[in-house]
């Protein structure tokens, strides 16, 4: 499975990690700004998404990557019939419940089968630049005016949308976030509309930008 992973999925991947995505992300944002374009940025956050992974939904996309009957055979029965218990300090358990949705945490095969699960959401972001750790998405768009970035971003966000309902996936917008980066001139605010909210932008001073990017190639160096 490894080699047909997309390659903006960052996270659970050896010689990848966050700064992997950070310094990818900082980089194209440095680009950008010394072209005096604007930059646009959309980040999205899920709601107990490892939780509400449904292993349908995922034995049919192992299916789709070809993967052998006899392994989707073990799968299946590995996602059947899970139970789950609390166990207090105090030694008290409370009674086993079935555990219908989620990607088992805390084992190998979990990261692995949730980067499998969110592999085809590239394919729904289709004039702008991705990056994906884990569960949060970011996608970004440059252009010579906001006018043209914001309409690219509300573009991806509408197929975004409709990817993480698709999924049975549920979008935690409070935790949503629009940053615009660019010349004073040029940089206005950017609001996308997506099918249940409205997220407004903040603008972000462009130092930081260059901070947070001298901070990322120090993790690196020491890594």
């Amino acid at each position: 499975m490894g080699p047909k992973l997309e390659n903006n999925l960052t996270a659970y991947r050896k010689k990848n990690s966050c700064e992997t995505s950070l310094i990818k992300l900082v980089e194209d944002w440095k680009i950008s700004l010394d072209n005096k374009t604007v930059v646009g940025v959309l980040t999205t956050d899920l709601s107990k998404a490892f939780d509400s992974l449904h292993p349908p939904l995922l034995l049919a996309k192992l299916k789709a990557y070809d993967l052998s009957e006899e392994a989707l055979v073990m799968l299946r029965s590995y996602f059947t019939e899970r139970k789950n218990r609390v166990r207090m300090r105090s030694g008290c358990r409370s009674q086993w419940r079935d555990s219908k949705r989620g990607c088992p945490q805390g084992s190998r095969l979990g990261p692995l089968l949730w980067n499998i699960f969110q592999n085809d959401f590239v394919y729904n972001v289709r004039n702008s630049n991705l990056a994906m750790y884990a569960d949060d998405h970011q996608v970004y768009a440059c252009g010579e005016r906001t006018e043209d970035v914001e309409r690219i971003l509300n573009s991806e966000a509408i197929y975004m949308s409709e990817w993480y309902q698709d999924n049975l996936l549920k979008c935690n917008y409070d935790k949503f976030q629009v940053m615009s980066l660019g010349p004073r001139n040029k940089k206005k605010e950017i609001n996308i509309e997506m099918i249940d909210a409205n997220i407004a932008t903040f603008n972000f001073n462009h130092k930081p930008i260059r901070d947070c990017y001298r901070r990322c190639i120090k993790v690196c160096e020491t890594h």
